[in-house]
């Protein structure tokens, strides 16, 4: 797989992530080790995810598939 180009903003409550490449996205609550699910939406860019103000600490990565 190429290396994907990543960006990522906050529009109001949202993150959007845009990306380059054949990826998915995925995210942990409050472990970067996870467990990794896939983020509803997320098979393919762009996509917005809802911040969650109730979770601590919430990691996303790209994931192949």
């Amino acid at each position: 797989f190429a290396p994907a180009t990543v960006n990522v903003t906050r529009s109001s409550n949202d993150l959007n992530f845009n990306w380059t490449g054949v990826y998915k996205l995925q995210s942990a609550t409050n472990n970067i080790l996870g467990p990794w699910v896939d983020v509803p939406g997320g098979g393919s860019s762009p996509v917005s995810v809802p911040v969650d103000r109730t979770k601590a600490s919430v990691f996303y990565r790209l994931a192949t598939y």
